[in-house]
C-alpha cells in the first residue's frame, strides 16, 4: 500500500508524561477496479484504560470525510454496502465496501463505538478510494526461462485479490501441464491469489510465449477484466526435423545440376552438416555443408542428410531425386531362346530402362542399312521363318529413343533327314530284335534227321555210265562221292544241310551213279545216290514211292527261304571233311522254292 499514516492521540496529564494514546493504521488511497468491491485495510490501538472496554457490543462505521455521513456500519444486516472483514476485539477494523461507485474520489476515516464508555472517531486520519479501469498485471516468476529439453519446470503467477469475496481466476495460455491455486493473505491484510503450473521442458516449447491471465468478474455485470503476464521460453535440444530440399524440386533431366539444402530445428544451432547416400543398410558419404550442388544422375539410390550440434544428431528422411532420361539399356529377347522350327510361334519381348517410362515400341528387321518395319508392342508373336536378317526394337519417350542391338532367330528347316535319321535309330533295334527272333525261330523247326546207312537197300536208279544227265522237263542234279572204308570201321551218320544261296531246283528222276574203288583191288566201295526231288509234291510223292522205303537209312532235310536261292550244296558237301571227296554240281540253276534231297548209301558188293 502507499505510505500509510499514523496518528497518535496523546493527552498529557502530569507535566510532561504521555498518559493516553489512540492509534489507527490505514492506507493513504486504495485502488479498486470499476464495478469491483474494495477492501480497505485497518487497524487500530486505543488507551490501555479502555482494553476492558473492547468487547463484543463494539462496531465498526465509515464516515465521509468531508460530510461526516454514514457510509458503513457493521452491525447493519445489509452486506451489499459491504462486510466487516476484521476482528475488532483484536484491534483489526479490515472492512469491505461493494459499492465502489458511490464512493469515487472520496475519503473515509474510521469510527469505533462500543455500548460502554468507549466510542472513538479516528478522523485524523483517513484513506481515499481511486477508481481505476486497467489493474496491474500479475506477476510472473521467474521472470526469465532458460532450461535444457526434458527437465522439469515450475511457473508461479500471482494476482491481488481486490474484492476478497470474488478472487480473481488465473489461467495459463498454452497449458502444459498441471496448476495449483491458492489465496494468501498479506501482512497488510490484502489478498493473493497464485497459481503454480508445472510441465516438462520439450523444444517444441522453445521460444514459445507462456502467458498467465487474471480474470476479474465485475459485479455490476459489465466486461470481465483480464490482465496478463508472460514469459519467452528458452529451451535447449538436439537438431529436431532434420529434413532434406531438392532445387529444382520437380524431375530433372539427366547430367543437369541440382542443389540440396538440409534442415534442421537445433538449439544451440547446428555445427556440421554431413551428406550421404543411402545403400540398402549401409551409407556412403558423398559430401558436407548445409548446401551442396551435384550433377543429377539415373542412380536410384537416395539420399539423406545428418545435423549436429552439442547435444546431439538428427537424421532427415531418405530423399529422391526425378532425374530423367531417354530410354537406356534397350535389349530384345525371344522366347522360346533356343532353335526353332520352321513356322513355329515365336515371342519378342523389348525391354528398357526409361524415365519417363516408355510410350511406344517398335521392331524392325534390319536389312543392310535400311530398316523393314514388322510391328509394334512390348511384346510382339510372329512366325518363325528362314528369312536370314535380324530384327532389334526401339523404345521411345519423351526425351528420346534407345534401339537394341540386332538379334537373330536360329530357325531350323529342310527337317527331312534328320526325322529320317531318327526314324531309324529308333527301329533299327527293334528290326535287330525281330530278325534275331525269327532266324532262332527258323533254325529250332528246320533241325534236320539224321540218316542211317542201310546195307540192303537197293538202288534206286539205274547207273548210267559218262556222267550224264538225261534231259527231262525239270533238271536234276546227281552228285556221286565215294568214300574210302575200311573192314571194321563203323560208317557215320550222314547230314546233309541245304544252302539256299548256291544250289537251284532240281529236275525230276535224274540220278547218276558212280562207283570207285577205295583199296587197291576196288574192294570195300561206297555208292551213294542222291536224289533231288522235283517240285511237284505229286512227283516228290511218285520218287519216294519208287525208292526202296526198306533199304538204307535217309536223311531228308527241307528248307523254305523266300526270294533266296536254295542252297550251296557243294559247300556243305566240303565242310563235311573226310566223308565226301568230290562234290559235282550239274546244271545248277537259281529257282525260288527249296527242293527235297534225298541220301541212300548203297552196300558194298
Amino acid at each position: 500500500m502507499p505510505g500509510a499514516l499514523t496518528f497518535l492521540l496523546t493527552g498529557c496529564l502530569l507535566k510532561g508524561v504521555l498518559c493516553v494514546e489512540f492509534k489507527v493504521t490505514l492506507p493513504l488511497t486504495v485502488e479498486v477496479m470499476r464495478g469491483s468491491c474494495v477492501t480497505i485495510p485497518c487497524s487500530f490501538e486505543i488507551e490501555t484504560r479502555f482494553n476492558r472496554d473492547l468487547d463484543g457490543t463494539c462496531e465498526a462505521i465509515w464516515k465521509n470525510a468531508n460530510t461526516n455521513e454514514v457510509v458503513f456500519q457493521s452491525s447493519e444486516s445489509n452486506k451489499n454496502k459491504g462486510e466487516l472483514k476484521g476482528n475488532l476485539r483484536e484491534k483489526d477494523c479490515t472492512t469491505t465496501l461493494n459499492t465502489v461507485s458511490e464512493h469515487r474520489n472520496k475519503r473515509y476515516y474510521f469510527r469505533l463505538e462500543c455500548k460502554n464508555a468507549l466510542k472513538y472517531n479516528f478522523n485524523m486520519a483517513s484513506v481515499g478510494i481511486a477508481i481505476i479501469d486497467n489493474l496491474p498485471s500479475p506477476t510472473l516468476t521467474p521472470s526469465t526461462l532458460n532450461v535444457k529439453e526434458g527437465s522439469s519446470v515450475s511457473l508461479t503467477c500471482s494476482a491481488p485479490a481486490i474484492c476478497p469475496s470474488h478472487p480473481p481466476t488465473l489461467r495459463w495460455t498454452p497449458k502444459l501441464g498441471e496448476s495449483q491455486e491458492t489465496l494468501r493473505e498479506n501482512q497488510d491484510k490484502t489478498k493473493v491469489k497464485t497459481s503454480v503450473h508445472t510441465f516438462t521442458a520439450s523444444h517444441l516449447h522453445h521460444g514459445q510465449k507462456i502467458s498467465c491471465t487474471a480474470v476479474y468478474k465485475k459485479l455490476d455485470g459489465r466486461t470481465n477484466i483480464t490482465p496478463e503476464r508472460s514469459v519467452t521460453a528458452f529451451v535447449s535440444y538436439s537438431p529436431k526435423d532434420t529434413r532434406v530440399s531438392v532445387s529444382p524440386s520437380g524431375p530433372v533431366p539427366e547430367n543437369s545440376n541440382v542443389t540440396l539444402t538440409c534442415s534442421s530445428d537445433a538449439n544451440p544451432p547446428v555445427k556440421n552438416y554431413t551428406w550421404y547416400r543411402a545403400d540398402g543398410d549401409q551409407e556412403a558419404f558423398i559430401g558436407t555443408g548445409r548446401v551442396l550442388n551435384i550433377e543429377a544422375s539415373k542412380v536410384k539410390e537416395p539420399f539423406f542428410c545428418k545435423a549436429t550440434n552439442d547435444l546431439g544428431v538428427g537424421r532427415s528422411s531418405n530423399k529422391q531425386i526425378d532425374v530423367q532420361y531417354p530410354p537406356k539399356n534397350t535389349t530384345a529377347s525371344v522366347s522360346p531362346s533356343g532353335p526353332v522350327p520352321e513356322n513355329s510361334n515365336v515371342t519378342l519381348t523389348c525391354s528398357s530402362d526409361a524415365n519417363p517410362p516408355v510410350k511406344n515400341y517398335t521392331w524392325y528387321r534390319a536389312d543392310g542399312d535400311q530398316e523393314a518395319f514388322i510391328g509394334t508392342g512390348h511384346v510382339l508373336n510372329i512366325e518363325a521363318s528362314k528369312v536370314k536378317e535380324p530384327f532389334f526394337c526401339k523404345a521411345t519417350n519423351d526425351l528420346g529413343v534407345g534401339r537394341s542391338s540386332n538379334k537373330q532367330i536360329d530357325v531350323q528347316y529342310g527337317m527331312l533327314l534328320p526325322v529320317f535319321i531318327t526314324t531309324v535309330v529308333i527301329l533299327f533295334p527293334l528290326v535287330c530284335v525281330l530278325l534275331f527272333l525269327i532266324r532262332f525261330q527258323r533254325n529250332h523247326n528246320k533241325s534236320p534227321p539224321r540218316g542211317e546207312i542201310d546195307t540192303d537197300a537197293p538202288a534206286q536208279h539205274p547207273i548210267r555210265g559218262g556222267n550224264e544227265v538225261p534231259n527231262t522237263t525239270e533238271d536234276d542234279i546227281y552228285v556221286n562221292t565215294r568214300e574210302l572204308r575200311q573192314d571194321g570201321v563203323t560208317h557215320p551218320a550222314i547230314y546233309s544241310e541245304l544252302d539256299g544261296t548256291n544250289l537251284s531246283s532240281s529236275g525230276a528222276n535224274n540220278a547218276e551213279e558212280v562207283s570207285k574203288s577205295s583199296g587197291k583191288n576196288g574192294e570195300d566201295v561206297i555208292y551213294s545216290s542222291v536224289n533231288w526231288m522235283p517240285k511237284s509234291k505229286k512227283k516228290r510223292r511218285q520218287s519216294l514211292t519208287d525208292m526202296d522205303p526198306s533199304g538204307g537209312s535217309y536223311m531228308e532235310e527241307e528248307k523254305r527261304v523266300a526270294g533266296r536261292v536254295c542252297g550251296n550244296f557243294v559247300s556243305d558237301a566240303l565242310e563235311m571233311g573226310s566223308l565226301y571227296q568230290e562234290v559235282g554240281p550239274k546244271n545248277v540253276r537259281k529257282e525260288v522254292e527249296c527242293e527235297y534231297a534225298q541220301v541212300q548209301r548203297r552196300k558194298k558188293n
